[in-house]
């Protein structure tokens, strides 16, 4: 053991501990250390590589984007001067400053590295589907985001069977995937995909999560929207209904899916000639917010189309 573990094992308990400032100061150090190495024998430089996948993937958690951008961008020019650098850490750089770019709303710098990320982790598929699966999803939602439909699609379904792979087909990836592709096949126009996508997550869900979770509500208002938008009004008030119970439960977190869904279910029951009971709707939400916001007074809300979700 050398200096440099001791101070790396040092920095993954930090990271463990979720004292991230502590885990960057230490892995400061080890990229300080690992360079003096490498500057000395280049036969080091793979520690050094390391060393800067660290530092930048904490960075890019403390949202530092700059540094964390340059590191990973110093590690992938270290690394393509070397040929005993794996697959795998060609891939996982490329996959995290794809990320970085991407939730830094710059997708189309993300859009190749996320490409050529894949490509590498192709070559050692079978200990990184669940990364490959990330990945493709991420890519999907930038396309769906750019009304690119195909390769949204495409990337949708490879994400959805690299996480099947993974995991089997009762897990909670598969389900958001499952999710995501509703949302795509809602904006679309292919409503009744969409339905049968929102039916797979729930059923999921329904499966693995606790009665009451937030996401069997988020399953079940992404359903009701679906119902409402065919004219299944008895299915979709049904779900709305079961939507609000779960997160009526738990508003300090979910108010503004409560006050959305509650919204969606206020025009339904207008569209069906209930005014009253919309009416009722709206008061008992209006109330119920009134608590929890302190007596912030009514929240503004809006009908809005399925959800979509990251996974990475």
């Amino acid at each position: 053991m050398n200096l440099i573990q001791i101070l790396s094992d040092r920095v993954q308990k930090h990271i463990a501990d979720e004292k991230i400032d502590d885990a960057v100061r230490v892995a400061q150090t080890v990229v300080e250390s690992a360079q003096r190495e490498a500057d000395a024998d280049p036969g080091a430089t793979g520690q050094l590589i390391d060393a800067l996948e660290v530092l930048a993937n904490l960075r890019k958690e403390q949202n530092v984007v700059d540094e964390a951008e340059a590191l990973y961008l110093q590690a992938l020019e270290l690394a393509s001067q070397r040929d005993d650098i794996g697959h795998d850490q060609h891939g996982r750089l490329r996959s995290s400053l794809a990320c970085l770019y991407d939730f830094s709303g710059m997708e189309e710098a993300a859009i190749p590295l996320y490409t050529d990320a894949i490509a590498y982790l192709r070559e050692v598929e079978d200990d990184w589907r669940e990364l490959i699966g990330n990945v493709h999803n991420n890519l999907a939602m930038i396309y769906k985001d750019r009304n690119d439909f195909a390769p949204a699609e495409d990337n949708y379904l490879r994400a959805l069977e690299a996480f099947e792979v993974a995991y089997g087909k009762e897990d909670d990836d598969v389900a958001t995937v499952f999710n995501n592709l509703g949302g795509l096949y809602f904006t679309a126009g292919y409503t009744e995909q969409a339905r049968e996508m929102h039916l797979q997550a729930l059923e999921i869900r329904e499966k693995i999560l606790a009665a009451g979770h937030p996401d069997l509500a988020q399953s079940l208002s992404n359903l009701a929207a679906v119902h409402h938008d065919l004219g299944e009004t008895t299915q979709a008030a049904t779900c709305y209904e079961k939507a609000l119970a779960i997160y009526e439960k738990q508003l300090d977190e979910k108010s503004e899916d409560y006050s959305i869904v509650s919204s969606n279910f206020s025009k339904l029951l207008r569209e069906l000639g209930k005014e009253r009971r919309a009416a009722a709707v709206e008061r008992h939400t209006q109330k119920v917010l009134k608590k929890i916001l302190e007596g912030t007074g009514p929240v503004d809300v809006r009908w809005v189309a399925p959800v979509e979700e990251e996974t990475a």
